[in-house]
Formats: C-alpha cells, sequence, structure tokens
C-alpha cells in the first residue's frame, strides 16, 4: 500500500493504481509526510509559489551578463574593422601586384 497526498487530502492506494493517482496530481508520500516521488500531472501551485520559484531563477542569473555582452559586440565591431581593413589592403597589393607584372612583361 502507497501513500498519497493532494493538498490536504491523503489517501492509501494499492500500488497498481500509482501511476493514475501521480497523472491525477497526488504526491506519493512517506509515513513523515515528506514527497517520496512528485505527482507529474494535474497538479497546480499557487501565483505566489510561481513567483517565488521565477524570482529564485532570475538570482540565478548573472546580472553582469548584459555588460558582457556589450563587451564581445565591441570587440567583434573592431575585428570586422580590421578584416575590412585588411582586405582593402590586400586588393591594393595585388593590383600593384598585377600592374607591376604587366609593366614587367
Amino acid at each position: 500500500m502507497l501513500r498519497i497526498k493532494r493538498r490536504n487530502r491523503e489517501l492509501l492506494i494499492d500500488d497498481r493504481d500509482k501511476a493514475t493517482y501521480l497523472n491525477d496530481g497526488y504526491d506519493v508520500i512517506d509515513d513523515e509526510g515528506h514527497i517520496v516521488e512528485p505527482a507529474t500531472g494535474g497538479k497546480t501551485i499557487s501565483y505566489a509559489e510561481h513567483l517565488a520559484e521565477i524570482n529564485a531563477l532570475k538570482a540565478q542569473i548573472k546580472p553582469d551578463q548584459s555588460a558582457e555582452l556589450d563587451e564581445l559586440k565591441e570587440k567583434l565591431q573592431e575585428a570586422e574593422k580590421t578584416i575590412h581593413g585588411l582586405k582593402t589592403e590586400l586588393g591594393k597589393l595585388k593590383s600593384k601586384e598585377k600592374k607591376n607584372a604587366e609593366a614587367a612583361s
């Protein structure tokens, strides 16, 4: 026999009915009332619990991530400018080399 609980209702059920009750939002609990296996469906939480979870997740986000992102964007722009300058210089050198080859022949 398993002990299950949903809100303030506790039941003793047969092991064969476990999946059904888990889908209905009941948690499997031990003799002390601690959750052994949480419900898999049909369970609702209060708005306060939802907000608490959201705030806990927000606290885990590094606050300076946006600053790091801005710094990386600046470095990318500098690298793109450097690449453009090098491509321009390479084009000039190739055209100069081509002119020298034509003049030599």
